[in-house]
């Protein structure tokens, strides 16, 4: 985790001295595209609030003369970032715009990816139905132009949505798809969150034991990414299935790990 914690602060300091280069030349533009990248690195490191600022900066460039894949790009990561927060009504404000603009440049993979977010938004809005159909879209798109990484992240959905409607066989079978082509092309993330998925399944069908050990595979996914956010559900994940065993010592720990995870990414950040 510190190697690439590591990885990421070097990133980011390169990209804001050329962030930097680009103001002194007079060049707006490409200053607001290094910074999004800047933002981008912050967003992946817990650095919320400021990669809020990031983007926001962004954004108002590409307001200005910005290309419509470059306004769809923003307004999905700072719908993504409303998603990370929770607040669903937010982020289906910025995704609905960004979705308008991937189909206005006419770029399908940008239109999956926004796709892929509006149905985490309808999920976290308790609309499972309107989330499933959202995926399918995604899916569909991903899957016809053969982007293998946004049709893993559509089943992932897929999975999440049919769980939510007490499918489990169909929810089991989408996950374990996109596991399947996450290790296939190498993408850790993607492959995560399947398995955070599918422990999500297993706990909602009654098999703690199984949520268990796929729980503690994507925590452990997760930690070595860096990616707190994501390790702190699959352990919040992981307690309610320790719980569900019998386990609540381990329960308490990983509920406590949990809750230190998100006071530290989140802090004052959530206000």
């Amino acid at each position: 985790m510190h190697f690439q914690q590591g990885l990421l602060d070097s990133a980011r300091g390169e990209l804001t001295a050329a962030a930097q280069l680009f103001r002194d030349a007079g060049d707006r533009m490409d200053a607001a595209q290094a910074t999004r990248s800047v933002a981008a690195v912050d967003r992946v490191s817990g650095r919320l609030e400021d990669a809020t600022r990031g983007y926001e900066e962004a954004l108002a460039v590409f307001r200005e003369g910005g290309s419509s894949n470059d306004l769809a790009f923003v307004l999905r990561d700072l719908g993504q970032i409303r998603l990370e927060f929770e607040r669903p009504g937010e982020a289906m404000t910025l995704l609905s715009e960004a979705l308008q603009w991937s189909r206005a440049a006419g770029v399908a993979s940008t239109e999956a990816q926004v796709l892929n977010r509006l149905g985490q938004a309808w999920l976290q809005s308790g609309e499972p139905d309107r989330a499933l159909t959202t995926f399918e879209e995604a899916l569909s798109i991903a899957s016809g132009i053969g982007d293998a990484l946004d049709e893993a992240y559509a089943l992932r959905g897929i999975g999440a949505a049919r769980v939510r409607l007490r499918e489990f066989g169909p929810a089991r079978e989408a996950l374990e798809r996109a596991l399947e082509l996450a290790g296939g092309i190498g993408e850790r993330m993607a492959q995560a969150r399947a398995l955070l998925g599918l422990s999500e399944v297993a706990l909602a069908s009654g098999d703690p034991g199984e949520a268990i050990l796929f729980g503690q595979r994507a925590a452990a996914a997760f930690r070595e990414m860096g990616i707190p956010l994501d390790e702190a559900r699959a352990l919040t994940l992981l307690s309610d299935a320790y719980v569900a065993s019998g386990s609540t010592d381990n329960a308490d720990a990983a509920s406590a790990d949990a809750a230190a995870l998100r006071a530290k990414v989140l802090g004052d950040q959530e206000g």
